[in-house]
């Protein structure tokens, strides 16, 4: 990719696994990338490799796209901070997992030319920190867009041409009202899930020697991280209740159908959840299936709810972290 027809020079704000692996993924593209943690040793650790030309807020003003992989209230707490140190007409763009209106909070905060273009990529792994990022983890990942009508349409684009510089395979545009009402099914339950499943009175250590496949794919998100997961299902609250009683629910029907050994029951349950999964992978806009572009309307499906479809010179807070890892 020609770097003049992207960016020169990109800063990210937040060292963990999704901000790493942002600054990893735009120095291989050959972008001059800065790079501002709320820790030193995150800093020199991606000085270190490479992954970043520069480190520190003072280098703010010589990026024309400023990256956020932090919490949205640690980029609200930052952009009150470094407002007036933005470099005029730069874009700016998040990861923030949950968008609940934060974006016009931050918009408030920034001079007229500077934009800011809510994202999130559905992309991550287990763990966290920056010694887990990877510049290939957002290869086939879908990358959801959240605009607000004082985004410029150039800024738009350039978000989109970030998405695709990165590898995703599909963009998404959406409300944050629609986001935040299908990221608590399509990540927030199936990380409660996996947790529920390690959290159960069954665990025994001695369990390993009993693990295939399956278990190994159910928990893989288990390895989670506490204290940012935790804020997560907070900040989305409503929506997670509402997935954890449809869960429930669900999970009601097949005990029942067990209990009264019906197999008629037993087997339509899990066949109608194979027909479900085998749509997702079917569907023309699904993560991996090719690039794409379209817009989501905040509505819910007919086939079910969801249709078939921070610091003075660094963030505080955590990290921001993706959901599909």
């Amino acid at each position: 990719m020609e770097t003049g027809f992207f960016v020169r020079t990109a800063a990210v704000v937040g060292l963990g696994l999704m901000g790493g692996s942002y600054a990893k993924r735009l120095t291989e593209l050959g972008l001059r990338v800065i790079g501002i943690d709320r820790t030193e040793a995150a800093e020199a650790a991606a000085l270190r490799d490479g992954a970043i030309a520069a480190a520190g807020p003072a280098h703010l003003a010589e990026a024309e796209l400023v990256i956020f992989a932090v919490p949205e209230a640690a980029t609200e707490d930052f952009v009150r901070t470094h407002a007036g140190a933005f470099r005029r007409g730069a874009v700016l763009t998040d990861a923030a997992g949950v968008k609940r209106g934060g974006a016009a909070r931050i918009e408030a905060l920034l001079p007229e030319d500077v934009d800011f273009v809510s994202a999130h990529p559905m992309a991550g792994r287990e763990g966290a920190g920056y010694g887990q990022s990877s510049a290939a983890i957002f290869r086939g990942a879908n990358y959801i867009l959240v605009p607000s009508a004082r985004n410029r349409p150039s800024s738009l684009r350039l978000v989109r041409r970030l998405a695709e510089a990165l590898g995703a395979a599909h963009i998404e545009e959406t409300t944050p009202e629609a986001h935040d009402r299908m990221l608590a099914y399509t990540s927030g339950l199936p990380h409660a899930a996996a947790a529920a499943v390690m959290e159960s009175a069954s665990f025994r250590r001695e369990a390993r020697y009993f693990i295939a496949g399956g278990f190994r794919d159910v928990t893989r998100i288990a390895d989670i991280n506490g204290a940012l997961w935790a804020d997560l299902f907070l900040e989305n609250r409503e929506n997670m209740l509402r997935e954890l009683a449809r869960y429930e629910e669900a999970l009601s029907r097949l005990r029942r159908a067990l209990a009264a050994e019906d197999r008629e029951a037993l087997r339509d349950f899990l066949d109608s959840a194979g027909r479900r999964k085998r749509s997702l992978a079917d569907g023309q806009h699904t993560c991996g299936t090719g690039k794409g572009f379209v817009r989501h309307h905040d509505r819910e499906g007919a086939d079910g709810p969801h249709g078939a479809a921070r610091a003075a010179g660094a963030p505080a807070g955590g990290e921001a972290r993706g959901h599909h890892g």
